[in-house]
């Protein structure tokens, strides 16, 4: 193996652990629970969800406690209907972190929110509905579960208080009708698919190494 393949083979590892290191901050729960409230649709009271979520926890804060495009992914179903075209969620959403006091009874919060852009230049769905606000609230009564000195890593449904009017899901849709649910169940999603970059990189070496074997050859 000559000079220039190592180099390229050193470029590529450095690239490859950047890489990994990225992905090892994004972490994805499923979220799941019923719909007790419908304002304006009238299909989805009684209705099961479950919403896949991910966010990067490096993220930096815009200001202490918010931290915009953290909230990079929104997937999963409300009844029967999936959501669909929630690709660029990140650039129109944050994550704000409220770190209560137990002394005076205030809550410690974590709020993922969607708003979607008032250009209409970028529209998520759920069926034929145009999403157009997602409130999820993770409410910690104690007020000793978060810091709002950085971004949770973590959901643990122990932490959080999950009965009616503790932590809650809002959906909105375009034109003013929302719905409302409980939080039932919170797990962590471990299946974690291997970057493209890793292929590229395998895919790499094998060729630098056939184009040696070649070369001796000749």
């Amino acid at each position: 193996m000559n000079k220039y393949q190592l180099s390229i083979i050193s470029i590529c590892a450095i690239i490859l652990g950047a890489i990994t290191t990225a992905n090892a901050a994004l972490v994805a729960y499923n979220i799941k629970g019923d719909i007790y409230g419908d304002f304006g649709t009238g299909v989805f009271v009684g209705q099961k969800y479950s919403l896949n979520i991910s966010w990067e926890t490096s993220t930096l804060p815009s200001r202490q406690g918010k931290y915009v495009a953290a909230w990079t992914g929104l997937e999963g179903t409300v009844g029967s209907l999936a959501t669909s075209n929630t690709e660029n969620i990140a650039t129109y959403s944050y994550i704000s972190i409220v770190d209560g006091d137990s002394w005076r009874g205030e809550a410690d919060m974590v709020v993922f929110n969607y708003l979607r852009p008032f250009d209409a230049s970028f529209e998520a769905y759920l069926g034929e509905y145009v999403i157009d606000q997602v409130m999820l609230v993770f409410v910690d009564n104690s007020g000793s579960v978060l810091s709002d000195s950085s971004l949770i890593s973590s959901l643990s449904f122990s932490d959080f208080d999950t009965n009616l009017g503790g932590s809650y899901l809002l959906m909105g849709f375009l034109g003013g009708p929302f719905i409302s649910g409980t939080i039932a169940s919170i797990s962590e999603v471990s299946a974690v698919p291997v970057p493209t970059a890793v292929w590229l990189f395998v895919s790499g070496l094998t060729w630098l190494f056939s184009v040696g074997r070649r070369k001796r050859r000749t």
